[in-house]
């Protein structure tokens, strides 16, 4: 054995691999194995505005899924999207003032759900939210706001009128998790005998 160009006797050190024909391979195999935790329904993806509820064999979970990838074990569990983002609730609604006057109204509230509970939302409600919970409340806020004002004060009071709307409706809707982002008062729609009196 004679010695080589580095003074070191016997040993010939094998060159080193090139980083591009290592970087190939692996990343096919990356690929591959993405591919089949998708095939087999390991990988979901929550879209913006949305949290995942996650269910195992049916019963919810404590762990809500984000925006973006997530993994789920296959066949037991499932994923519901929930809606985050700001939603929209209409009603016109008939209602007593406290002089006895009757009032139609035109409400709109924005709201949203809670995200950090959208599991409870979900094992409570499902998805029915709004026709369980948000167009009742909003019914039952209107009746009760109405009842405190006359019905000439609800145009001179206008704000205190929405304030004490706002604030009935937010501590209904609070126990169900969904938060009251805005609320709009609009179109007060008196009777004819009423309007008839204010016009002479």
């Amino acid at each position: 054995m004679g010695a080589d160009e580095t003074g070191r006797r016997g040993y010939d050190i094998p060159p080193m691999p090139e980083v591009g024909k290592l970087s190939k391979p692996l990343i096919a195999l990356i690929i591959i194995i993405l591919l089949g935790l998708a095939l087999t329904g390991a990988i979901i993806q929550v879209p913006p505005g949305h949290r995942g509820v996650l269910l195992t064999f049916g019963k919810v979970e404590d762990t809500i899924l984000k925006e973006g990838l997530n993994f789920k074990m296959p066949i037991a569990q499932s994923v519901v999207f929930m809606n985050i983002q700001l939603q929209k609730a209409e009603s016109i609604e008939s209602t007593g003032t406290k002089d006895l006057q009757e009032v139609s109204t035109t409400v709109v509230v924005n709201f949203r759900l809670n995200p950090s509970k959208v599991n409870l939302i979900y094992q409570d409600l499902r998805e029915d939210y709004v026709s369980r919970v948000v167009k009742p409340n909003i019914e039952e806020t209107l009746k009760a706001t109405t009842a405190y004002f006359k019905a000439e004060e609800l145009i001179t009071k206008r704000e205190q009128v929405k304030s004490t709307f706002d604030d009935i409706l937010k501590e209904r809707l609070s126990l169900f998790n969904i938060e009251v982002v805005a609320v709009s008062l609009t179109d007060f729609q008196f009777s004819k005998s009423f309007s008839d009196a204010i016009e002479a």
